[in-house]
């Protein structure tokens, strides 16, 4: 059954399907849209797009003797528990933003309107919103997985569980995050609702910059049945070369290169160069 029990609970769903998160992910698109959905975006030159982040973290500040002992709750329903903290005024002004998205897009879509807006939780905040018992925030998100004209104007976008800065995160750990995250998501509002998250959004837009990292981070996230990644504008630029790469690769002085980050190993055996420039307009291929 796709539909998934709401209940709170005290464990995060982070593990014990993967069967059943692969087969979604394998799951054959189109993933976005309707069918208007080509025609209106045929003609654009240009486009604006909003994706909204949304984490709270867990904290052991719960029921217990002290730090050790004290049950993991969301830092959100801390605040509600103890206004008496700094900012804590502001718990139900970030429930409601959690929730809001749910009201404002049919609220739109029947004014006439067609919004568009990515949508990245954490997995600790979906984890959070169900342990604390808040589920008519998960319900005010739900519909926008299932309904099919919500399902057009709305990208949920996957991410990792804990929000695990990629850079500084051991690749082994951070796949575990990212399947960890599928494996909520899907818990929460379904697996068909999961085999249309296509797009990923790193936290913190962190990539790392060791190539070992950076080919073990493409390659978790090829693994996991994502297609593109949200990047800042600054990490996608030209690379000019030098008056070698011009000479080997026939370039003139204003003609960019493609830089390739492969993974200092392979086959057993260790590759001359990590980074490698080629030609941008001879590599059409994906590096593996």
């Amino acid at each position: 059954m796709d539909t998934p029990e709401l209940e709170a609970r005290s464990r995060p769903q982070i593990c014990g399907e993967e069967d059943r998160v692969a087969q979604a992910m394998a799951a054959e698109g189109p993933f976005y849209g309707g069918t208007a959905a080509a025609g209106e975006f045929a003609g654009l030159r240009s486009a604006f797009a909003i994706a909204l982040h949304m984490h709270q973290p867990l904290i052991p500040a719960g029921a217990g003797g002290g730090a050790h002992e004290a049950a993991v709750i969301s830092n959100l329903q801390f605040m509600f528990e103890h206004p008496e903290v700094q900012d804590a005024h502001n718990a139900p002004v970030f429930l409601h933003c959690y929730s809001r998205m749910g009201q404002l897009i049919p609220q739109l879509l029947g004014e006439g309107h067609q919004p568009r807006v990515m949508l990245d939780y954490s997995g600790c905040l979906l984890h959070g919103l169900r342990q604390m018992g808040r589920t008519d925030a998960i319900d005010s998100l739900r519909g926008l997985t299932r309904d099919p004209g919500c399902r057009q104007c709305v990208e949920w976008l996957g991410t990792a569980w804990g929000h695990a800065v990629a850079p500084s995160t051991p690749p082994d750990d951070f796949r575990l995050h990212v399947r960890a995250w599928q494996h909520e998501f899907a818990a929460t509002f379904g697996y068909d609702a999961l085999s249309r998250v296509r797009g990923f959004s790193p936290p913190e837009m962190a990539l790392p910059n060791h190539p070992d990292v950076a080919y073990e981070f493409v390659r978790t996230l090829r693994d996991c049945g994502y297609r593109w990644v949200l990047v800042q504008e600054h990490t996608v630029e030209a690379a000019m070369p030098g008056p070698d790469e011009q000479r080997l690769l026939g370039l003139g002085p204003a003609e960019p290169c493609l830089i390739l980050n492969r993974r200092s190993w392979s086959g057993g055996a260790v590759q001359p160069s990590a980074i490698r420039r080629t030609a941008a307009r001879q590599a059409g291929a994906a590096v593996a």
